[in-house]
């Protein structure tokens, strides 16, 4: 049975948090059965552009001369310079949409991916990229995975043709722009097996066979989540790298990895160009095989974009600074600075972009004696500056630049700078990590501004998982109530200070990853977090406090019932202002010392006047007063006859609202005759809208002879609702309702 494989990329764009890309590979070629959109807007021409033809044979031979360079990242594709904008396609307008479409071909391309020198998408816009056959589509891109509107990296697209297509709404106020500077023709299979075509012949990728699967070393998966892919400025080549962690430990996505793989032009020192460069590189993690002996890859995530932050070519190291937030699962990798000789390496990498890859070195590792010629550089590695790692099981080959080096107790020693082609047994080398901390002398040149911002002096530090931690827990608590929030999967050896804002108290759970609050009045509220130890971070939440409802239903003459909702209250203090008498309420009760246990009461005088309550829950806190103006409320005067309701009842709600008609007549409330009642209209609108979405659940009109009205409301999501009644275009009742299964 065929699958589709889905490949998930998310792209960062801010430290304040990262969207969604979706790739999609369809081995039934179906694509467009999925994307009826892009489907429906295919009936129109769309312009082509075709990419000129070129000798891949010279630039397989090229690629051989590299290997033996031994420091040459790996390339897989061929880049032409282009210069097309929304002005080389068609728009079209479907339903709500404008709709800009651009065909590209290059035949023979195992895949085409673009660089766009600008990319900026208006509020609502998405940018789609599939291929004509139907093996895949890559999008929607979206605005927030590109705020800047400047440099982007598209992922890789299978096939020779594709599609560009720009879907915008036509309501929007400002207008997408792009502009595409280079197209990538990939002359090597990166998606080998991947699809159904019967000429592939390789396996997932196209590195050495002795290359072990990193899926198969389950004792390595924790390490491995902290590996990624480098593509890199240019579109066509690709080099490895991974994530660090930091004596403060607070998760700052510190990237390390190799000089040549930022030093395009091999002459040992940095550019302002080539720095600026490498901030549009893309870092795909979790690119590895889903079983061990599995023909298909994870769900895989990608960060564009990153800044340069040191670099030194005496031990080959770089480190980057991704700008985007991270994802939980990833892995933060522990280091040893020591240089302490390992008792033996491993080192985790993408030969030729494949998939992920482990390698194993069971010997005690010793440095360089001698300097280092690096064929095609001229630079030459001074002695003591490079671990000679000599591989017994596996390999490492182009692509592998910059991957970590592991000793034995899996902390990063170093990472790969290059050596001799072929398998184990083989010898390579990597730039020593205790030696880059220092580096050149200054921050841009060390690691240890950066990776040791608080100056601990520690020799060594620990791997961390990032599980993306937040403070688990009721949004919209009530006034008084108790509630718990949690911090789930703490890292162990981390401890919690709780803290919030005035009018919050701690309850219990001081110290650990649950607490238990409550909120004294107030409308908002503020619960923080403060994260020490293992882990070392601020989490808040903001809470939208909820002080119950008050509610008055209109009585004989000029008397009404006051109704105070508050599901989590037990003691009520009631009080009137002018204009009102015989306020009348139950007694005292044991817990209500100074407060009285009804929250229902009811009240008699003039209409204008002024009623107001506020709830306690024991001893905890108070609710702030809560008060209306009773003639505000429909109060009618004791001449007036006509069709009226009764305050929808159960409130709270929980499967069925109802609501009965009665008959005001000055004395006595009583059920209508509809023989004899005297109505204002034959018929009656009832409305209810959702307090939490402003949306309207039910809007039904009834006979003004309706009895009793009932509304359906097991199927609404708890919150507080808004129940309107119109008579004539007029609003003859309103009332706040509850809603709670």
């Amino acid at each position: 049975m065929k699958k589709i494989v889905v490949l998930l990329l998310i792209f960062g764009y801010s430290i304040n948090g990262i969207s969604q890309v979706q790739s999609t590979l369809y081995e039934n070629k179906d694509a467009l059965q999925y994307h009826t959109v892009i489907k429906a807007s295919l009936h129109k021409s769309i312009p082509m552009k075709k990419m000129q033809s070129f000798d891949v044979a010279k630039l397989l031979k090229e690629d051989r001369q590299n290997e033996e360079m031994k420091d040459v990242p790996f390339r897989f594709g061929y880049g032409f310079d282009v210069d097309y904008t929304l002005k080389d396609g068609v728009w079209e307008t479907q339903d709500d949409n404008n709709i800009w479409s651009l065909k590209i071909s290059s035949k023979g391309a195992y895949s085409l991916n673009f660089i766009f020198e600008e990319l900026y998408l208006s509020e609502g816009a998405g940018l789609y990229i599939f291929s004509v056959d139907g093996s895949m589509v890559y999008g929607p891109v979206i605005k927030e995975q590109n705020i800047s509107g400047q440099n982007f990296l598209s992922d890789i697209i299978v096939g020779d043709e594709v599609i560009l297509q720009l879907i915008e709404p036509t309501s929007s106020t400002e207008r997408s722009f792009l502009r595409i500077t280079k197209i990538i023709h990939g002359y090597k299979n990166m998606f080998a097996s991947l699809t159904d075509d019967d000429n592939i012949t390789q396996s997932l990728g196209a590195s050495a066979s002795c290359n072990n699967d990193v899926a198969c070393y389950s004792a390595w998966a924790n390490e491995s989540n902290a590996v990624a892919m480098v593509l890199l400025s240019n579109g066509t080549e690709w080099c490895t790298g991974s994530l660090l962690n930091n004596t403060n430990q607070n998760y700052k996505p510190y990237f390390l990895s190799a000089f040549h793989c930022i030093d395009s032009n091999n002459d040992g020192t940095l550019s302002a160009t080539e720095k600026t460069n490498s901030q549009n590189w893309a870092f795909r993690f979790n690119y590895k095989k889903s079983t061990c002996s599995g023909s298909t890859v994870t769900s895989y995530i990608t960060y564009n974009n990153a800044n340069f932050r040191a670099a030194w070519v005496n031990t080959d190291f770089l480190l980057m600074e991704l700008t985007g937030t991270p994802v939980a699962g990833l892995t933060f990798l522990g280091w040893d600075k020591t240089g302490n000789n390992p008792t033996s390496g491993t080192c985790i990498h993408h030969p030729k972009g494949d998939v992920m890859k482990i390698s194993f070195d069971n010997h005690t590792i010793t440095s360089n004696t001698s300097s280092i010629t690096w064929q095609g550089s001229s630079f030459i590695s001074p002695v003591n500056t490079h671990w000679v790692v000599g591989f017994d099981n596996g390999t490492a080959e182009g692509g592998s630049s910059g991957s970590p080096l592991f000793n034995q107790n899996k902390l990063v020693v170093g990472q790969l700078h290059g050596g001799g082609n072929g398998c184990a047994p083989i010898t390579k080398y990597y730039g020593q990590f205790h030696k880059s901390w220092t580096g050149g002398g200054t921050d841009d040149t060390g690691l240890s501004h950066w990776l040791d911002p608080r100056y601990s002096g520690e020799s060594s530090i620990g791997t961390i998982n990032y599980t993306n931690l937040t403070i688990s827990g009721n949004t919209n608590p009530y006034s008084i109530q108790q509630v718990t929030y949690t911090i789930p999967d703490l890292p162990t050896g981390t401890t919690v200070t709780w803290s919030g804002s005035s009018n919050l108290n701690i309850i219990s759970g001081q110290g650990t990853s649950q607490v238990t609050i409550s909120v004294c009045g107030g409308y908002t509220a503020t619960l923080t977090a403060t994260l020490l130890g293992t882990v070392n971070q601020v989490l808040t939440k903001n809470l939208n406090v909820n002080n119950g409802e008050l509610i008055i239903t209109p009585g004989v003459s000029h008397s009404a019932t006051f109704e105070y909702v508050h599901p989590y209250a037990t003691c009520y203090d009631w009080g009137i202002g002018s204009g009102l008498t015989s306020l009348v309420v139950d007694s005292d009760t044991a817990i209500c010392t100074d407060f009285n246990s009804a929250n229902i009461v009811p009240l008699r005088g003039s209409i204008g006047g002024f009623a107001a309550v506020r709830a306690r829950l024991d001893d905890y806190c108070y609710t702030p007063w809560k008060g209306a103006f009773v003639g505000s409320m429909g109060l009618n005067s004791i001449d007036n006859i006509f069709s009226s309701y009764s305050a929808a009842y159960p409130n709270p709600a929980s499967n069925e609202l109802i609501i009965d008609r009665i008959e005001e007549n000055g004395t006595e409330t009583t059920a209508i005759n509809t023989q004899s009642a005297k109505v204002k209209s034959s018929n009656i609108t009832v409305l209810l809208y959702s307090h939490s979405t402003a949306q309207l659940v039910y809007n039904k009109t009834h006979s003004s002879s309706t009895q009793q009205i009932r509304i359906d409301t097991s199927k609404l999501p708890n919150g507080i609702y808004y129940l309107n009644i119109i008579e004539n275009g007029e609003k003859i009742k309103e009332q706040t309702i509850i809603v709670n299964h």
